[in-house]
């Protein structure tokens, strides 16, 4: 199911900056405007306003975000709207309609209040323009979070006295209390939003145009692209999945690491997201409306309101003529027009250059020359001001009361020295010069960003830009650069590759969303591709075995069952970002006298830096050998776990790429990939990531394997220890995918009786944990079918089929309520245990 329509609410004057949804039946929302709005939903697709709340003290200033503060003990019922605003005050009001003033002021910052965020506790923190972050408890000033060098767009707090923030500087620092404990550098622009994710970590979305993942230890997994401009909000749904908003007028919905839905705005920007917790998100636009956005077809706005979206949607994206071009109705004429010697005193020509400005020509009859009268129209995306073209060109106020002036900048310029001219033109105090510099920064975004020390500035030699970093699938034909948000898929920007012969679009042939791509071991060019469970997907095929052909069966195939295609976990990586962070890791245990016994000896430094020229290469050169994983298995073995986030991921691209390798040395593979990760317990981080690379390593070699290999059972039954209540959310579907890609190969090899009853019996207690997660009991339900029908294809007994018939029934359910479109592939399951 696609995000529709559901709602939309139309009051704020202005443009929205700010949304709360901490009920289904309760929306909040801030505006420029000057209010703030408590919206109570009547209906489905109903909501209307049940108060507006302006402060009498500052009616005109803008509002510019806004939280929800549960219940206390001693106050209103319902909680708490907590607004930022313009005046540099937070507010907090209470959720009554009868109460219009607010019941506490906090006061502390100097400029305007942009970002906040509560706890169940009483604990709020804000962030303001004054390059700072307050956290207030209990209605009182707590901390002050001193450490940025701009404006402080995003906070997030974690719990006890823990808090994150994110600032225009490009930095993301983590707090104790009032101590900056940690800093995180990794964005190329201005962070603008904070998320927490998953038990892993958390996302932030910048101006650069990228969402990251993050571990609390600082290590980028993922970036998340697509965005054309800025990011400004970031959310996460109950799903896990993400969803941010930004200044290219969408919304976007990330799963699984991918892509999965873009919804464009019939507005500029989309300023700000949030999520219910029914999954509907709320987006706030720059066209004042706020909007509600539902998977569930009960929740969708009717037909004509759909289409008048649409028409909007459409009609905000034809190019507007300006109204304004002095040139319009005006004969303009190229530069070589100036060729042509004039006939008159005075008569006029207007010249248009390559660049797309214009300029008045008069001609000179005693010169016999046409001569330069003055600019008529700045070239497109630059605008003139005092006879020079500018980036931007904004409108100001410096005074109440007063008229608006006019503030230029170009881009790459330094903000510093565009505020001082600002306040030199207008006679203002220089005061007010890290105000401007701040609203330039804020305006401009990347533009202000690369004159301050651009990229290089602000980069960490480990997480900076193109550092280590997880990178995405290769981008092939009608294929977007996203990226794998899990995948320890390495921590690397992703590079270059051609376009897979015939592909079009990718998606997880699971989740029809793309959120692996799965690599062709065929040479078969493929035109049409179809969801292996539903038909309805598209992705590229993995035959695990294509030179054998499946053997007949006395079971009646059909369009979900039984299914050839493993998901893999194979992405390209950025060798340069990879050999720094290897290279670093190295001279850091070389150093340091108590661990230099175990840098890299010379022969392994050699293999190493192969694998990288390897993994960059198109033509693949040089061949991955047995003596590379050699290498790989040493160092997972000699390293400590806080080195080995890239070794545990070049380790996983070997077992993507050259699975007979990997297969050759499973025992001492799995074994030492066991130890990294804790299995059969699952410990807390750094352990947690390599984790989730370690089963995605296992997934990768399912497809390949052979039923006379000892391994096979050995991996199903460490499986089969793993607490899997333990597990989060990624690394569960990671397990899924095992189970999945075993079963594809069921199909073309014969494993004995044991190795299928352990399978099952994985799966048994897959369905008895799992009860909210539907994509994770989707796979491991139809891995269950796919090996059942192999097993009875070859007359092979499945013990406990039968046993499994109340968790698959009830899985079932589970997964056609989230998505209607397979309640077909689990009843085909359902179907073919009936059978046995």
């Amino acid at each position: 199911m696609v995000f529709t329509l559901s709602a939309q609410l139309s009051v704020h004057q202005q443009d929205v900056r700010g949304v709360a949804s901490p009920r289904d039946n309760l929306v909040l929302s801030s505006s420029r405007d000057g209010s703030a709005i408590i919206w109570h939903r009547d209906a489905p697709t109903t909501f209307n306003p049940l108060v507006a709340l302006t402060p009498s003290d500052a009616p005109t200033k803008f509002v510019n975000a806004v939280a929800y503060l549960p219940p206390m003990e001693g106050g209103p019922p319902e909680g708490y709207v907590v607004t930022g605003h313009q005046d540099g005050i937070v507010r907090v009001w209470a959720i009554d309609p009868n109460l219009t003033e607010p019941l506490h002021t906090l006061k502390g910052h100097t400029q305007d209040v942009c970002s906040l965020h509560t706890l169940p506790d009483g604990t709020i923190i804000s962030g303001s323009w004054d390059n700072t972050a307050k956290v207030w408890k209990d209605f009182a000033f707590a901390y002050d979070l001193k450490g940025h060098e701009a404006s402080v767009w995003a906070v997030l707090a974690l719990g006890g006295v823990q808090f994150l923030t994110g600032s225009a500087d490009k930095r993301i620092k983590f707090w104790r209390e009032d101590r900056c404990t940690r800093t995180y550098t990794g964005h190329n622009g201005p962070v603008r939003g904070l998320v927490p994710f998953s038990d892993i970590g958390f996302a932030s979305c910048s101006n650069d145009q990228n969402i990251l993942l993050w571990t609390h230890e600082g290590d980028i997994i993922s970036t998340l692209s697509g965005h054309t401009s800025f990011v400004y909000s970031i959310a996460m749904l109950p799903s896990g999945d993400i969803v941010s908003a930004g200044e290219d007028g969408t919304v976007r919905v990330w799963r699984d690491g991918e892509l999965f839905q873009t919804i464009t705005h019939p507005c500029t920007s989309v300023w700000a997201i949030s999520a219910m917790p029914s999954g509907d998100i709320v987006s706030g636009g720059s066209d004042g409306v706020v909007r509600i956005w539902s998977e569930a077809s009960e929740r969708a706005a009717a037909a004509d309101e759909l289409k008048a979206l649409d028409d909007a949607v459409k009609e905000a994206a034809k190019p507007k003529p300006d109204a304004n071009d002095p040139l319009k109705d005006v004969e303009t004429f190229p530069p070589e027009a100036l060729n042509t010697p004039g006939t008159e005193q005075d008569e006029n020509k207007i010249i248009v250059e390559q660049d797309g400005s214009a300029w008045a020509y008069g001609w000179d009859v005693g010169s016999f020359q046409w001569k330069k009268l003055g600019c008529m129209r700045a070239p497109p995306g630059k605008k003139l001001f005092a006879g020079k073209f500018y980036d931007h060109v904004w409108e100001v106020d410096i005074a109440e009361g007063q008229p608006k002036v006019q503030l230029p900048y170009n881009n790459g310029e330094n903000p510093y020295t565009a505020a001082q001219r600002f306040i030199e033109r207008n006679n203002l105090p220089l005061v007010y010069l890290d105000q401007v510099t701040n609203y330039i920064i804020q305006q401009a975004g990347e533009g202000a960003a690369a004159a301050m020390g651009g990229a290089s500035e602000y980069q960490d030699p480990f997480t900076g830009a193109g550092s280590y970093r997880p990178t995405g699938p290769r981008a092939g034909a009608g294929a977007s650069n996203y990226q794998d948000p899990f995948t320890g898929s390495g921590a690397y920007r992703p590079a270059p590759a051609p376009a897979p012969s015939g592909a079009g679009n990718f998606a997880d042939p699971f989740t029809g969303a793309g959120a692996y791509r799965p690599a062709a071991s065929s040479p078969t060019s493929q035109t049409s591709f179809a969801d292996p469970f539903t038909g309805g997907s598209r992705y590229t095929p993995v035959s695990s075995n294509p030179s054998s052909p499946p053997p007949a069966a006395p079971l009646t195939a059909n369009i979900h069952l039984p299914y050839h295609n493993a998901t893999l976990y194979q992405t390209n990586t950025n060798p340069q970002a990879l050999h720094n962070r290897l290279q670093d890791i190295n001279r850091r245990l070389k150093e340091e006298p108590s661990t230099s016994a175990l840098a890299l000896w010379p022969e392994e430094a050699t293999h190493v830096d192969q694998l990288v020229q390897h993994f960059s290469s198109r033509n693949k050169q040089p061949p991955i050998g047995s003596q590379h994983l050699e290498t790989l298995i040493e160092l997972l073995r000699r390293w400590p776990p806080d080195a080995l986030l890239p070794i545990v991921d070049l380790t996983r691209l070997v077992a993507g790429a050259e699975p007979s390798i990997a297969i050759a040395q499973a025992p001492e593979l799995i074994k030492a990939l066991a130890s990294l990760s804790g299995f059969p317990n699952v410990e807390p981080a750094p352990r947690t990531t390599i984790a989730m690379l370690a089963l995605r390593t296992f997934a990768n070699m399912a497809p390949q394997a052979s039923p006379s290999a000892d391994w096979v059972l050995d991996m199903l039954q460490l499986l089969l220890k793993i607490p899997y209540a333990q597990l989060n959310s990624q690394q569960r579907i990671a397990l899924a995918s095992v189970l999945s890609n075993l079963s594809v190969a069921a199909q073309t090899r014969a494993f004995g009786e044991e190795v299928l009853n352990t399978h099952a019996a994985v799966i048994r207690s897959v369905l008895q944990t799992e009860t909210t997660d539907a994509e994770v009991q989707y796979r491991v339900v139809m891995a269950l079918g796919n090996m059942l029908y192999a097993s009875r294809a070859r007359t092979t007994a499945l013990s406990d089929a039968t046993a499994l018939r109340e968790l698959v029934n009830a899985a079932v359910s589970r997964i056609a309520a989230a998505r209607p479109e397979r309640r077909a592939a689990g009843d085909s399951v359902l179907k073919l245990i009936g059978t046995v």
